[in-house]
């Protein structure tokens, strides 16, 4: 027998449940990685879908005004702590504009008065609005 050529070990059932066992480990951690990028998506479009809700509903100038871009940058940093760190540049554009369809969509069928819309005008105002330099109602 040559001296290069090596005994084949036997499988060691420990060893087979010790193999198993990190495997299993590994993919809980990627579905709960997977479960949390999914659940900072869903978190990121509603902040996004508050935003146009309380333009549309309130006539309040978040979009297309001087400061819009001043308003959206500091409304990005606190989404961002709360919900869009884990969400590549490319995706938060995407979801962003499907954000305001969505929005555009939910009001056009319920209004705004409707509960669902009034609790993303409820979120805007206790969560986004308050970054904000001067009250929003002011920067028109």
């Amino acid at each position: 027998m040559s001296r290069c050529r090596q005994r084949a070990m036997p499988l060691n059932p420990v060893m087979l449940w010790a193999c198993g066992l990190t495997a299993a480990a590994a993919a809980m951690a990627f579905a709960m990685s997977v479960n949390a990028a999914t659940a900072d998506e869903e978190m990121f479009m509603r902040y996004h879908q508050a935003i146009y809700a309380a333009s549309e509903c309130e006539d309040l100038p978040l979009y297309n005004v001087p400061a819009a871009h001043d308003l959206h940058v500091t409304m990005a940093s606190v989404i961002d702590s709360k919900a869009g760190a884990s969400i590549g540049a490319g995706e938060k554009l995407s979801m962003i504009d499907q954000a305001k369809r969505d929005a555009q969509d939910l009001i056009a069928d319920t209004g705004c008065d409707s509960p669902e819309v009034v609790d993303l005008r409820t979120l805007f105002h206790v969560e986004l609005e308050p970054a904000l330099p001067m009250p929003v109602a002011e920067q028109q």
